[in-house]
Order: C-alpha cells, then sequence, then structure tokens
C-alpha cells in the first residue's frame, strides 16, 4: 500500500508543479535558400520580377553567419496568465538557424538592427522601428523574443518539434494541443 500511495502522491505533485511553457504552434520556412529558389520561380509567375531583383540586391550573398540550408521560422507558447479571453498574449519565439555567432551578430547592423551587449546570456536588440527584442544563442540557432524570459532555461532545438512536412514544403506550420500532458495534433 506504500508503494501505491508513493506513486499517487509523486503524481499529484508532477500535476500541481508549474509546467514549463509549451510549444502550441509553429511555421517554419525550409531554408533560406528554398525560399530564394521558389521567389525565383514565383516572380515571373506574378510579374514581380523587379520586385525580386530589388530583393536579391538589398540581400546580396545572403545574411552572414545564418546557415542557409536549414529551417527558421516562429513557435508560439502557451499564455504565461489566462485571465480574461480578450486579455489573452500568446507568446512568440522566433528561430534561426547559425552556422558562425560572430559573423551573424556582425551582420545585423548591417540591416538596421542595434546589438546590445551580453548579459545573462541574453543581448537586447533594437529593430529598425525601434521595437526592442532579447536575442539568445543557443543549440545552433538564434532565437529572439518579446521577453527574455521566454528565453530562459533550455530552449528547445527547433528539429524536435517541426513537422516532416517543413523538409518537403517551402512553409510548413503545425498546431499542437495537449491533453494531460499527450500530445494531441501534430
Amino acid at each position: 500500500m506504500s508503494r501505491l500511495a508513493s506513486a499517487l502522491g509523486l503524481a499529484l505533485i508532477l500535476t500541481v508543479t508549474a509546467p514549463a511553457p509549451a510549444q502550441i504552434a509553429s511555421i517554419a520556412v525550409r531554408s533560406y535558400d528554398a525560399l530564394l529558389a521558389d521567389l525565383e520561380y514565383l516572380a515571373p509567375l506574378v510579374h514581380q520580377d523587379n520586385a525580386l531583383k530589388q530583393l536579391k540586391t538589398a540581400l546580396g550573398k545572403g545574411p552572414e553567419g545564418l546557415d542557409r540550408g536549414k529551417p527558421f521560422g516562429l513557435y508560439v507558447l502557451w499564455p504565461e496568465k489566462i485571465d480574461r479571453i480578450e486579455d489573452l498574449e500568446f507568446p512568440v519565439v522566433y528561430f534561426a538557424p547559425v552556422s558562425h555567432e560572430k559573423r551573424f551578430l556582425e551582420m545585423l547592423p548591417k540591416f538596421g538592427v542595434k546589438v546590445g551587449k551580453e548579459e545573462g546570456g541574453l543581448r537586447t536588440i533594437t529593430l529598425p522601428d525601434r521595437e526592442e527584442m532579447k536575442l539568445r544563442l543557443a543549440n545552433g540557432h538564434a532565437y529572439a523574443a518579446d521577453e527574455g524570459k521566454w528565453l530562459q532555461g533550455k530552449l528547445p532545438a527547433p528539429s524536435t518539434f517541426l513537422i516532416p512536412e517543413t523538409q518537403k514544403s517551402v512553409v510548413a506550420g503545425a498546431l499542437v494541443g495537449r491533453v494531460a500532458g499527450v500530445v494531441v495534433g501534430k
């Protein structure tokens, strides 16, 4: 009987403790190169040749330090607090694969992004529209979010939650629900 009571007690403790923020949705682009190749195909079909030329001129060889062959995108976390449905704010974490951290950080100002000094593993970045975000480099990726608390602790490697369609399609998305710890959709 004590073994059963211990197991039930442990199960109760595990269900009462606050869970780590769960990814509830993700959207990913197969890779920078795949996106560019599809844009090159689509631009003439929608009469946007000039727009594509301007984009290619602005990007040059592409962002330095970015791994051009791996997926990038975003994932959405479950809200930290749910009081009123109309006040729900779903935290979004953006991710991009990085092949060379130093070159990646040096490239950002070329796109108008100011990069602050690292403090506690995070950097503050200021986007061209003056919006500030937090940036963390981990798992061979750059992660960015509006608040640093979404980038604390162990960050998921995107390969652990991206759906297989990410490798087949240029853009793929997933909506994931969890009921009692069981993944219901992915």
